[in-house]
């Protein structure tokens, strides 16, 4: 039985809303041009490593409720489900009782009673964060601390329970047991199921998945498909199967990874913390750029000859031997280089606050864009090239596009107020747009399409593209998806 922390769940909410506003802005994805692995057919892959919920039914069947979908365990033998029966998914939560008195826990304690009765006990002293769920065992109260163990408490003092639990399986999100208490069932934060049975853990955990999910960036990068996720490191899929790359000595700088482009044959990966790793394929190199002037890197893209570092008023090139800077044109000052995008000779620049420039630099000039030029809001959230067009995407205003020699930008009513949140360029000229309610198409006469027939209404909060000859590849924030052309 899951306890809710909700104190946790406030705070946690709120900092990930200020961090979307400020760090977390979608990117821009270009056509993958090398070869990518891709399905035969349209798959969802999704990550049950994160249970939120277990229930044991009468009959001694678990289910337990994941970020990527339920899973059942019956006769021995797990399924995985879109989601809970509707007779669970529906059912309110009982209130938890221990020796006659209900008992809830926030954030650092334990509550017993109700009213002017509450008692309330204090967590243990513990490494543990905060009281994750409680489990009723005859005579103690169970208790996990999240990223510690299993506590128990008998009425008078806290005790540790002796159950030896694996390191992998200390952030703990939820509890249960079978009908006899012989079997414990714990569920994690990252680390899937663990049976306790007959003194022995076992962990479960589904095939074929991704470690994590909420993807942020797509990329291509030798052979294989390379996503970056909100605070797991990277996915990589190929032939072989999946694999999870998270931070260490010997990979990643962090578990937040940003965004991820390819230069003279190697895959940059651009973090929260705003450094940049290098990887040739057989080797990390972490921060690999310490010595910029300035020092955050807060956008990345690439192109044939130059690799492109996007910083707070300006931004920087290298050509893999030598940097050139552009950090002292005044109109960029104190300006964060959100998006960095190259145009053929031109660079295009998004920010949060100051709309859209564009570096010419044979006549070193930069233009500005905003609401007065037509642009439905100054920030800029996504771009891209399609033929002859540009398109530029907004954080709440929705699209707008211009043709090359154009005067004025022109906004997409069928967009109008819808966040974008990528862009990519398809393979017959049109443009596919992700936002936060689905999947669009822009033909090459400029008129939009909704293309969400394929997706259900849990997969279409889209974060990322990515195009292939085979496809397109679409990173939402609760899984993978392929889509095998037409798409419709």
């Amino acid at each position: 039985m899951t306890c809710w922390g909700w104190r946790l769940t406030v705070v946690g909410m709120l900092a990930l809303c200020l961090w979307y506003g400020t760090r977390a802005l979608p990117q821009t994805t270009l056509v993958a041009v090398a070869p990518v692995w891709a399905p035969r057919r349209d798959q969802s892959y999704s990550s049950t490593r994160e249970v939120s919920r277990l229930s044991v039914l009468p009959d001694g069947t678990l289910w337990a409720a994941t970020s990527g979908g339920a899973l059942q365990f019956q006769n021995g033998i797990w399924k995985k489900f879109n989601s809970l029966p509707r007779e669970l998914a529906g059912q309110d939560r009982a209130p938890l009782k221990w020796r006659g008195q209900r008992v809830t826990a926030s954030f650092d304690e334990l509550v017993f009673g109700e009213g002017s009765g509450t008692r309330r006990v204090p967590m243990p002293p513990s490494t543990g964060s905060h009281i994750s769920a409680l489990l009723p065992r005859g005579g103690v109260l169970w208790a996990a601390l999240f990223g510690d163990g299993i506590w128990a408490w008998n009425g008078t003092k806290w005790g540790q329970t002796d159950l030896r639990l694996p390191e992998q399986a200390r952030e703990i999100t939820a509890l249960a047991q079978s009908a006899d208490g012989k079997v414990v069932w714990v569920g994690t934060r990252r680390q899937g199921i663990w049976e306790f049975s007959s003194g022995q853990w076992q962990q479960h955990l589904e095939p074929n998945e991704p470690y994590a999910q909420n993807v942020q960036c797509l990329q291509a990068f030798r052979g294989a498909l390379w996503g970056s996720t909100l605070e797991d490191g990277l996915i990589v899929r190929d032939a072989n199967g999946w694999r999870h790359i998270g931070k260490g000595k010997s990979t990643l700088s962090s578990n937040a990874p940003r965004q991820m482009v390819v230069f003279a044959g190697k895959l940059y990966v651009r973090h929260s913390n705003e450094i940049v790793d290098q990887f040739d394929g057989v080797t990390w190199k972490r921060n690999i750029f310490p010595v910029l002037p300035r020092r955050q890197i807060i956008s990345l893209a690439a192109d044939a000859k130059r690799l492109y570092l996007g910083q707070w008023g300006g931004w920087s090139e290298w050509d893999g031997k030598t940097f050139s800077h552009h950090l002292r044109l005044p109109e960029l000052q104190i300006v964060p280089l959100q998006h960095i995008v190259p145009d053929g000779e031109s660079v295009w620049l998004g920010t949060e606050n100051r709309g859209l420039f564009c570096w010419n630099p044979a006549s070193q000039k930069l233009e500005h864009f905003d609401e007065r030029d037509g642009l439905p809001d100054h920030w800029i959230t996504a771009f891209n090239r399609t033929g002859a067009t540009v398109f530029a995407g907004t954080f709440g205003s929705g699209l707008a596009m211009r043709g090359d020699g154009g005067t004025r930008w022109q906004a997409a009513p069928e967009l109008q107020g819808t966040g974008i949140t990528a862009l990519v360029r398809g393979a017959t000229g049109e443009t596919w747009i992700a936002t936060r309610i689905g999947l669009f198409k822009c033909n090459a006469q400029g008129e939009v399409q909704v293309c969400n027939a394929s997706l259900t209404s849990q997969q279409r909060e889209i974060q990322a593209l990515l195009w292939t000859p085979k496809g397109l590849w679409i990173g939402t924030r609760n899984g993978l998806l392929f889509r095998a052309t037409p798409i419709s």
